[in-house]
C-alpha cells in the first residue's frame, strides 16, 4: 500500500500518491462532491468513536468496575482479655484520628486519659473497662484503625469495638459492613 494524503478542499480533492511513477512524486486531480467528502468525515468519527468505546469497555472489564464504591470489611473479634475491630480506610490518618476523638469526646461516656497526637493514639475507659483507638498510616491516603476494648462478662465489648468502627466510617462518609467469621 502506498501512503495517501488527503485534502478536502471545495469541489476538489486533491490526491497526492507517493512514489506514484513521476520523479519524487506526483499530483493527480479528482472529482468529489461535497457529500461525499462529509461521508468520508462522519465514517471517519464513527470509527474513532468505537475504537474510544472498545477501549474504555476493554479497560472497564479488565479492571472491574470501576464506578462501584466497595464496601471495607470490618473485622471483629473476642480474645481472652479483650475484643478489637479494625478496618482499612482511604484516607489520611490525621483526619481518620481527628473524627475518632471528635466522636469520643461527642459521646461523653468514654474518659480520656491518655492522647497522643503525634502517633494518632488515644486511651479511655468506660464503665471502669480500658479502650484503645490506635490510626496508623498503611500507603498513601490509607488508614488502619484499631479499636481495643476491654471484655466484660458477655458480648459488650465486641458490640462496642464493632459499633464504634461503623460510626466512624459513618462519620468519614465511608461504606463499612462487618466481615464473616
Amino acid at each position: 500500500m502506498r501512503p495517501t494524503v488527503l485534502v478536502l478542499a471545495e469541489e476538489r480533492r486533491v490526491r497526492w500518491e507517493a512514489g506514484s511513477g513521476y520523479a519524487g512524486g506526483g499530483l493527480r486531480e479528482a472529482r468529489g462532491t461535497r457529500d461525499e467528502e462529509h461521508t468520508v468525515i462522519r465514517l471517519r468519527s464513527s470509527i474513532r468513536l468505537a475504537l474510544l468505546v472498545g477501549i474504555l469497555g476493554s479497560t472497564v472489564a479488565l479492571t472491574g468496575c470501576i464506578l462501584v464504591a466497595v464496601p471495607k470489611i470490618v473485622s471483629a473479634m473476642k480474645g481472652s482479655k479483650t475484643s478489637t475491630a479494625t478496618v482499612v480506610i482511604d484516607e489520611e490518618p490525621r483526619t481518620v484520628y481527628v473524627q475518632a476523638v471528635a466522636i469520643i469526646k461527642e459521646r461523653g461516656y468514654t474518659r480520656i486519659t491518655k492522647q497522643d497526637d503525634a502517633k494518632f493514639f488515644v486511651e479511655g475507659t468506660r464503665d471502669g473497662k480500658n479502650a484503645t483507638f490506635q490510626a496508623t498510616g498503611i500507603g498513601a491516603n490509607q488508614t488502619q484503625v484499631i479499636l481495643t476494648i476491654e471484655n466484660d462478662e458477655g458480648e459488650q465489648a465486641l458490640n462496642n469495638a464493632l459499633q464504634g468502627v461503623m460510626d466512624l466510617c459513618r462519620r468519614l462518609d465511608v461504606e463499612c459492613q462487618q466481615g464473616e467469621g
